[in-house]
Formats: structure tokens, C-alpha cells, sequence
């Protein structure tokens, strides 16, 4: 470290030391900084489900001018838009006062923050208590202290069961892409018949009641589910995966 010295008007050498305490609070300041660097670039941060589209995040937007009529004040005497008019009112207050005003008109440089990026991905993660990724061949059966993972199950677990698949034989004239809704893997070619194999909808979180797995709702929606992930609390393996 160099120290200027004002009597002699020039800098010199100096020793410097940190205790172990400070130097571990200002090693992880610099490293928060350095991750934080990109989003205080001024960069806008902007998450997307389909290439073709990157403006689905924003829903269906509709141009709107806004203005205070006679529905939200007996004593309004706002001119109404020409275009695209938006009175305030008691239904609209909210959507207009809470969400426009704050996102500043729903503009992509002020929707689409790191703070608010970050914020969404960590709401969007699902807390279980185990997972497993092995295919449970008595998934609907009442099993007493069953194990999961190296986890003997407690009543109220939740649990992720995931790559529980199913195989369909079809005849060879059948096109799998028009048969099949999701993904799917040819297994065997007989020819005649081609057998495939596909992840059924057994998959998903269950709770574990009365010796028995009950399936939960969370990923019912396929539509709710995108950019969602599940990460489970316990187990041998799967533990914060």
C-alpha cells in the first residue's frame, strides 16, 4: 500500500493488515459487487419463453391513455383521449395507480430490472422434502415407512416422483408426432409395430399420507410451469438438485 506523505510531498511504502473478520466481509462485498456488475450496467434483463416471440413475457398488450372521468370523480373535468381512452375508476384504479404508474407504462427498461429478475426466479423455485428420479412401480400402493432416496418418509412429505414413463405399441403407419402430445423415444422397431416409451402424467410432487403417495396440483397447469424448478430439501442424491 503506498501512503502520500504530505511534509515530505511524496509517497512512500506502508504496511497494511486486516483481521480475518474484516477481510472475509470485504471478500464477499467484492465478489456481491462483481456479480451485481452486469446488472448495474444499465443492461435490461429480459426473460423469454419463445424465441419467435420475446415480448410474450408482457401478455397482451393494449395501448391505453388514461384519464379521470366522471366513474372515478364527480368532479373530474378531463378532456378523454382520442385514442385508446382508459377512464380511472374504481374497478381500474388499481391496474392503473399500482401497476402502470410504477412500471412506468409496463416499458421494458423499467419491467424487466435485475432486482425484479432475480426476485421472480427465486419465487419461482418449489421447495420438497425428497425426489426421486427412479421409475416406482408401486407408486399407488400404501407402503409403511417407505424410502425415498435414502429418506424414510414422514407423514407430509412432500415428494417429487419424476421419469415415470409408459410404453404404447402403434402400428407402423402411425406418425408418433400426430399420436404423441409430449416428448417420446423409439424403444424397439418390430416391424409392423414400433413400440415407443414417453413420460406419463404420474409425474409431479405428491404428499405422503396415510402410507400412501396423494399427487398434488402445483404442476397440474403446464402452462404455469415454465421456468419453475423443483429442488428437494433431503436425500442421498437428489439433496439440492
Amino acid at each position: 500500500m503506498w501512503v502520500f506523505d504530505n511534509d515530505y510531498n511524496k509517497w512512500s511504502p506502508s504496511g497494511d493488515s486486516l483481521i480475518k473478520s474484516e477481510f472475509d466481509f470485504l471478500k464477499q462485498e467484492l465478489s456481491a459487487v462483481r456479480f451485481y456488475s452486469k446488472c448495474l450496467s444499465g443492461a435490461t434483463y429480459l426473460p423469454i419463453n419463445n424465441l419467435d416471440n420475446i415480448y410474450d413475457i408482457l401478455g397482451e398488450y393494449e395501448p391505453r391513455n388514461w384519464y379521470i372521468g366522471l366513474g372515478g370523480s364527480p368532479y373530474s373535468n378531463s378532456l378523454i383521449p382520442p385514442q385508446h381512452a382508459t377512464e380511472i375508476t374504481d374497478d381500474s384504479s388499481y391496474e392503473y395507480y399500482t401497476k402502470y404508474l410504477s412500471e412506468y407504462g409496463l416499458t421494458l427498461k423499467n419491467l424487466f430490472t435485475p432486482n425484479r429478475i432475480i426476485k421472480d426466479s427465486v419465487d419461482n423455485y418449489i421447495y420438497v422434502d425428497v425426489a426421486t428420479v427412479e421409475q416406482l412401480f408401486d407408486l399407488y400402493q400404501p407402503v409403511i415407512n417407505r424410502v425415498i432416496d435414502g429418506v424414510r418418509l414422514l407423514e407430509g412429505h412432500r415428494v417429487l416422483i419424476k421419469n415415470q414413463k409408459s410404453t404404447e405399441v402403434l402400428p407402423n403407419t402411425t406418425n408418433p408426432d400426430d399420436y404423441f402430445e409430449g416428448n417420446y423415444i423409439e424403444t424397439q422397431n418390430l416391424g409392423a409395430t414400433i413400440e415407443y416409451e414417453y413420460y406419463n402424467n404420474e409425474n409431479g410432487i405428491y404428499k405422503y399420507e396415510d402410507n400412501l403417495l396423494v399427487k398434488e396440483s402445483d404442476l397440474d397447469d403446464y402452462e404455469n410451469c415454465v421456468r419453475f424448478s423443483v429442488i428437494a430439501k433431503l436425500g442421498t442424491n437428489n439433496r439440492e438438485k
